[in-house]
């Protein structure tokens, strides 16, 4: 991990261009850090927590839904038909 230290106004530039990243220190209120970042439109940006609650969501989608109901039957199984 790259540790950079900033003040207020100053400037991290991260890529290259056209896909460049620029982060800028824009405040800072005791604990807390406030950011800007311009990037291009194509980059996503998101707080960490937001970016793992998108993760759980698409992979809660791609799974099947859990419980006995989700699991196929076998041909003739619902109506006791079905032989062994």
């Amino acid at each position: 991990m790259l540790v950079l230290s900033r003040r207020r106004g100053e400037i991290i530039l991260i890529g290259d261009p056209p896909r460049q990243v620029e982060l800028v220190v824009l405040a800072i209120r005791g604990e807390v850090v406030r950011l800007g970042l311009r990037a291009p439109l194509d980059v996503p940006i998101a707080r960490s927590e937001i970016w793992e609650r998108i993760k759980e969501v698409s992979c809660a989608q791609l799974l099947p839904p859990s419980g006995p109901s989700s699991i196929p039957s076998p041909p003739g199984a619902a109506d006791g038909s079905a032989s062994a």
